[in-house]
């Protein structure tokens, strides 16, 4: 990541496109097999409940109709 952001995207795009072809030259790189990193990060999320997701409604609702009220003053008899 630090990569990317001290040297840009288009930097290491270019550096893994190198990386690769010094691979394929040395007959290293297998293209029969794909490795992927399944890394969990532990992240500080609120478990949904239904009391939470039903406040969470009644919040949306409650602006959405303020909005609505709001337009509503900004424009009488439209």
């Amino acid at each position: 990541m630090r990569l990317i952001t001290r040297s840009g995207s288009a930097a290491v795009d270019r550096l893994n496109e190198a990386l690769l072809a010094k691979a394929a030259e040395a007959k290293v790189h297998r293209t029969n097999r794909v490795r992927t990193d399944t890394t969990v990060v532990p992240a500080n999320l609120a478990y949904p409940t239904d009391s939470g997701l039903l406040a969470k409604a009644v919040r949306r609702i409650g602006s959405a109709a303020k909005r609505i009220q709001d337009a509503g003053r900004a424009h009488p008899g439209a």
